[in-house]
This record gives structure tokens, sequence and C-alpha cells, in this order.
């Protein structure tokens, strides 16, 4: 750290400050001496210029927040942050000759007021189908893999015009096993009570309730169906966690019976 006071011994030199700066500090130090505290004054100011930067970063301590977000039709949005202390906590560059890759790729640094430093790569989606690796290496050349993989997924065909009852949603290339995603139907009525649910797709399928279609005003509608995994990362050296999101979105008119 750069000291950010002049040493004691020039304080009193004309040469190096001039106006206020000048007679502000001999001031402070005319002070000082008469109470005796100049040599006090002195080894802090000697001691604080000889400590690093305290706001230096352990960057083999961050932890890492990957997410990575599609929607059908759309880019792939894959963002990487390195936060100090843990998930809350402020993102982050890593320090040369570190580095983060996508796929052997170089990332290059950003930033936003709120979010703080990321690095992130769009993909069309039709490019981004199978697996892929995230290779951050560290200013002292530790190098951490996570490897991921986008699964998309699709729904038979709505009609244009849903009755209000109690329907069937069939996915397509959706795992067998109990999966879990957020549905959201929204209309255009401003007072309604949308409905965001999350629920349990078994067997690649799942029925939209007659309460749901109660909560929904009859007329133009929009659902969006979202899977989402998080889950820590398969490097147990390095602390954070990934997350994958795909969503589609489908629109209707609901009629009442």
């Amino acid at each position: 750290m750069t000291c950010p006071f002049l040493c004691v011994s020039s304080l009193t030199n004309r040469k190096d400050l001039t106006g206020f700066t000048y007679f502000g500090f001999r001031n402070m130090v005319q002070l000082m001496k008469k109470n005796g505290w100049i040599i006090i004054y002195a080894g802090w100011m000697l001691t604080g210029c000889q400590h690093g930067d305290p706001g230096k970063v352990k960057q083999d301590e961050l932890y890492f927040d990957y997410r990575i977000m599609a929607a059908e039709d759309k880019p792939v949005s894959c963002m990487f942050q390195y936060k100090k202390g843990g998930e809350e906590g402020e993102a982050v560059a890593i320090e040369p000759p570190g580095k983060v890759e996508l796929d052997g790729e170089l990332l290059h640094a950003d930033s936003a007021g709120f979010s703080g430093v990321f690095y992130e790569k769009y993909f069309p989606s039709y490019q981004f189908r199978g697996s892929h690796t995230i290779s951050m290496t560290n200013p002292a050349r530790k190098i951490f893999r996570e490897t991921f993989q986008l699964q998309d997924f699709g729904i038979e065909e709505l009609p244009d015009q849903v009755i209000r009852q109690p329907f069937l949603l069939q996915f397509k290339n959706f795992p067998n096993t109990k999966t879990r995603v957020r549905l959201q139907l929204i209309d255009t009525a401003f007072y309604n009570n949308d409905v965001i649910e999350v629920l349990q797709v078994v067997d690649g399928t799942f029925m939209v309730t007659e309460k749901m279609l109660r909560q929904l005003k009859s007329g133009p509608v929009s659902m969006e169906i979202s899977r989402e995994e998080e889950r820590p990362l398969q490097q147990n050296s390095a602390r954070g966690k990934i997350n994958i999101t795909y969503s589609l979105k489908r629109d209707f008119q609901l009629v009442d019976k």
C-alpha cells in the first residue's frame, strides 16, 4: 500500500509542500510537538507505510458462482463470478497470470454497478448442446475445472384456445425421474393472483389443475415453465455452486366452458 502521508521529517520542508497543504501539516506537527505525540505519530505512519494492501484478495479462498441460463430459441448466457468470503461477497476479477476459460476460450472480465465483476459469454442455443467445461486458473496457477451439460426440453403443442378445465402437460426430452419445475401462468388482469408454483414432474407429465385455472381471468394467458438445477461444484477444493436454468413459454386463450 502506498503511504497516504509524507514522512514526518519532510513535513516542515517548504520545498515539499505548498499552500494549504504545507500550512495545514505544519500546524499539525507543531501541535503534536507541544503534546509530546510526534514520536508516536511518526512511528504509526512508518508502520502504516510498511503494511500491504488490506483489501488484497486471497484468490484461493474465493466463492465460485456459476450461472447458465437459456430459453427456447434464445441465446444461452454463461456467467461466472468469483466472490470474496462467500455467496454474498463482493465479486472480483481474477488477477494475472490467473484466467477464466470456457471450453478453452479465454473470457475477459466485465463489471456492472450492482452485480460487480463477472465473466460472461453468449452462445446460440443450437451450438450449446453436449458437455462443457469452465476452467479457472488462479494467480498461483492452480486450476479449477467444472463440467456441466445444459439439457433443453419441449412440451406437446397446446391448442390456441384452452377450456377452463384441468389439462395434462406432456414433456418431451425430459428425465423419467421426478424432476422439479417452476410453472408460471400470467393473465392480463392487474388484480388477479397469477399462478407461480414449484411442481414435481413425474414420468414427463403434470396436471394443470382447476384450482390454478380459477385464479386466472378469461383471455390471453402466458405460460412459462422453467427447469432449474442447482448443485455444489464437483471439485471439492473449490467452494461454490452452479445453477443451470432452461425455460420455455407458450401463449393461449383461456375460455370458459
